[in-house]
């Protein structure tokens, strides 16, 4: 296993050097210099606020009485809201079949995102049925439907009006919560929205949700730990730490990647604080949060360069995911490394692209692997998808033997989830093969148009007539050059090139039908 090393790249993204190379690659490491940064940046944004101002102000007078943190008189009030009421969910479905969906939620989405606590959530599905004939929406209801939209789409492969209305009735909700402060139950709302509409929506109305859901965090005061001199960042909720930090983790690790992926802006939120949390027999979030701070070390604003990205690339590499999940996102990190290299026209080669391509066979594996088990997350189709793209731009032997195997995980997507979406990327799959297969045989037309040139006469034993042997001089022909160039030519290491250019023996070659 290579050896995990420093990228250097920014504070965020500092490698624990006390780990062992058998851990996860990377932990956040808060430098003296962070922190002060950190308190410095806190500092101002509570000096711009007048509503921090007067919540200060009015704490000298009166720490009993003072008036909340509020941002009062910013405007002349609203004027209603006119939008039509989200219907209630117990109306939608009944108790058994709310528990039966969240069976499903929590054996397939629960074990990689765990930002529901199952405790609670069963708490909050007595409390609403008990109260049930009560009108009007509860602050948890949000979270009801988004459990009850995910444990439908992971439990069938076609939609049904159900999980249209209750995914209808989050959204109602969640957009009515935009206008006050959020709570927790809120803001987990929004992260279910968000890995909802990552599997089954547009990549523009995933990543609006995903900027949205960062900015309800930070409103909610979730993305640093508590500080108690600080009046700003003081949750209105009380929030188990570990908890916490697994929201803020996983809000992070969508919203970067949706944001790498349609090549936009990402939401870097200031003051940030948040440890990482610790790992759990229940579910692999912890490990899946592990590449975190690699992936901020790609943001656009860091501006790495080639050797600085394959220092990412080799730490990336060195991790050994024990789950099918941060599997595939370790190799989606890679392959996003390896298209900044090659953007900046930095081929790899040896063993780090020998480390490239295994990865890229671990992720075919686990793609396969969730298909199987009919969980199918957004990584089955767009990894396959996209290592056909990078082993086509590789464009060696060893690259292009794993084509198959991709295209024949991707074509096993596609018949199982036969949607639009995944049709037009399965034809376009076969459309970059089968324009690569064409250069291909141009390439093979080319070097046979040169072979139809005569061979050239022998030479007499008089040394009269045209030779097809090299000039020699004085001496044997010096073809120990041919020995090294054959070396790095794949298949070639143990061709006899001195028989090939001095032996009389006619060469032929058969070219292929084209």
């Amino acid at each position: 296993m290579r050896k995990r090393r420093s990228t250097g790249l920014a504070p965020s993204s500092r490698i624990d050097d006390h780990q062992s190379d058998a851990s996860p690659p990377t932990r956040m490491v808060e430098s003296p210099n962070n922190a002060a940064n950190s308190r410095s940046h806190l500092r101002s944004l509570e000096a711009n606020s007048g509503a921090v101002f007067m919540r200060k102000l009015a704490l000298k007078v009166d720490p009993v009485n003072a008036p909340k943190l509020s941002l009062f008189a910013w405007n002349l009030g609203l004027r209603g809201d006119f939008a039509s009421m989200p219907r209630c969910i117990t109306d939608t479905l009944t108790k058994s079949e709310l528990l039966s969906l969240a069976s499903v939620y929590f054996a397939k989405v629960h074990v990689i995102y765990a930002v529901v606590e199952r405790s609670s959530f069963l708490q909050a599905v007595d409390s609403r049925w008990s109260c049930s004939g009560q009108q009007g929406t509860h602050s948890y209801d949000p979270v009801l439907c988004g459990v009850a939209a995910l444990g439908y789409f992971f439990s069938r492969s076609k939609p049904e009006a159900k999980e249209l209305e209750v995914a209808k009735c989050a959204r109602l909700l969640l957009d009515e919560s935009t206008s006050v402060v959020p709570s927790v139950p809120t803001v987990i709302g929004w992260m279910l929205r968000v890995i909802y509409l990552r599997v089954t929506s547009t990549p523009h109305a995933a990543w609006m949700a995903s900027c949205t859901t960062m900015h309800m965090i930070e409103a909610a005061a979730l993305h640093s730990e508590p500080t108690p001199d600080s009046i700003l960042h003081r949750p209105a909720d009380t929030c188990d730490p570990e908890y916490r930090r697994r929201i803020f983790g996983v809000a992070q690790h969508l919203n970067i990647w949706i944001s790498f992926d349609l090549g936009r802006s990402r939401v870097a939120l200031r003051g940030t604080s948040s440890l990482p949390p610790t790992r759990s027999p229940d579910h692999v979030t912890a490990e899946l949060l592990d590449f975190l701070p690699l992936s901020e070390t790609l943001d656009p604003d860091n501006n790495p360069d080639s050797s600085d990205l394959e220092e990412v690339l080799a730490n990336v590499l060195a991790s050994s995911p024990s789950h099918p999940a941060s599997r595939l996102t370790q190799c989606n990190l890679m392959l996003c490394v390896y298209r900044r290299l090659r953007a900046l026209h930095h081929n790899i080669s040896g063993q780090l692209l020998d480390e490239v391509l295994a990865c890229c066979t671990r992720g075919i594996r686990s793609s396969k692997e969730f298909l199987e088990n009919a969980a199918p997350w957004h990584h089955v189709a767009y990894v396959p998808f996209q290592i056909i793209c990078i082993l086509l731009a590789i464009d060696t032997r060893a690259a292009l033997n794993q084509l198959e195997f991709a295209m024949e995980t991707l074509a096993a997507v596609a018949a199982a989830y036969a949607t639009d979406s995944m049709k037009e990327a399965y034809k376009t799959a076969r459309l970059l093969v089968l324009l690569h297969q064409k250069r291909k045989e141009e390439d093979a037309r080319m070097l046979g148009g040169v072979l139809k040139f005569p061979q050239a006469a022998q030479p007499t034993q008089d040394g009269h007539g045209s030779s097809s042997q090299l000039p020699i001089g004085d001496g044997a022909a010096d073809l120990s050059w041919l020995d090294d160039l054959a070396l790095d030519m794949s298949g070639l290491e143990d061709f006899d090139w001195n028989q090939f250019l001095t032996d009389d023996a006619s060469w032929s070659m058969t070219m292929p039908e084209i």
